[in-house]
């Protein structure tokens, strides 16, 4: 199986006389279950953006929304870009993901998968920054010298952990590892009672076994770490413990911040001089709130100081969390289904419009 990088390739069409640039990609592989996943669907949308903002001075997403009106299916597809607004410091671009009704049919109606909106602009370099704010520079970031400064929740080194076993609806298993470990939340404060007390969350490492993917260059695969996490309902202890195993939690809408220029810089005065690693990322999530199945998700995505199982455990510690980089924040409204209508998918011979 190919890299998620070579996945997420699109390549430029033809445009259209309202000024809308469409890309051809194709989905497969990165599939839960018969439902692409997700953060892939919205990583290959960001190919096909960074290509068409590649030539002006807004470079770099800063903000993505999305809403999912039905799954796709693999197969071809189509990224329709338009820029809705462009100033000095921000462009808007409106996207939508097209396929056929019935999957590569020309003859079939073609029906909006799903729609985003991006906000592109020219970020700074954490090495502009420095590290301590000043009058025209109002950041709170990992390292800097604040006490509201929070470093990475993913207290463990990676070396420490071992990989575990991969989901079996993980059609993209053999390219991937991960390993869970226990975060440091707002119980861990020195003062509980000043924070909510967040029992549904968890964190682990997540590595790319191509190296391809290079997480430190490329800001596209970004977005499938930002969806890549254990929903609310499997982080509740007891009865619903199982519930992994029984139901299919596809995503309803989906918000991204994108916290990090790439490529990727040292962070300034790093005590380690150490570089993040190119294949593994830190992933944090929780969820707050469980409405008849419908949840909350809130998910970070942080730089890793080495691979699962590799490197020294002794460069971990309180500085080498300071040193970690938050790459995006992601928030979404996602369902609990049964299964089986993940399974079904495959099965639709003519679909025009969402089955969720």
């Amino acid at each position: 199986m190919g890299s998620l990088t070579e996945a997420i390739r699109t390549t430029f069409a033809y445009e259209r006389q309202a000024g809308t640039r469409v890309y051809k990609g194709k989905v497969e592989h990165f599939l839960i279950g018969n439902a692409p996943h997700g953060g892939y669907i919205i990583s290959l949308c960001t190919n096909a953006t960074q290509q068409h903002q590649s030539s002006t001075p807004h470079r770099d997403p800063a903000h993505l929304t999305a809403q999912f009106f039905s799954p796709c299916q693999p197969g071809a597809v189509q990224v329709e870009v338009k820029t809705l607004s462009a100033s000095k410091r921000w462009t808007r671009l409106d996207v939508s993901l097209m396929q056929y009704s019935r999957t590569d049919d020309v003859a079939s109606s073609p029906v909006e998968r799903v729609r985003l909106t991006y906000l592109y602009t020219d970020l700074p370099h954490p090495a502009e920054w420095g590290s301590s704010p000043n009058a025209d520079n109002l950041s709170v970031l990992p390292w800097s010298e604040s006490p509201f400064a929070r470093p990475t929740p993913l207290a463990q080194h990676p070396s420490e952990l071992k990989e575990a076993k991969m989901y079996p609806s993980f059609q993209f298993r053999d390219v991937v590892k991960w390993s869970e470990l226990v975060p440091i939340g707002p119980e861990d404060s020195p003062d509980p009672s000043a924070a909510p007390f967040q029992r549904m969350h968890s964190a682990f490492y997540w590595s790319q076994v191509h190296e391809e993917d290079d997480v430190t260059k490329n800001v596209e695969l970004v977005c499938f770490f930002a969806d890549m996490f254990m929903n609310g309902p499997e982080l509740i202890q007891g009865a619903h413990q199982e519930v992994g195993r029984k139901y299919w939690f596809p995503t309803m809408t989906l918000s991204l911040d994108f916290k990090a220029k790439f490529p990727l810089v040292g962070v300034p005065g790093a005590p380690s001089g150490s570089s993040p690693s190119k294949s593994t990322v830190g992933i944090y999530f929780a969820t707050k709130f469980i409405s008849e199945g419908r949840h909350d998700q809130t998910v970070e995505v942080w730089t890793s100081p080495g691979g699962i199982g590799e490197g020294d455990a002794k460069l971990g510690g309180p500085e080498s969390r300071k040193e970690a980089q938050l790459l995006a924040v992601s928030t979404q409204l996602a369902l609990v289904i049964p299964y089986s209508v993940n399974e079904k998918i495959a099965n639709r011979e003519d679909d025009k419009s969402s089955k969720l």
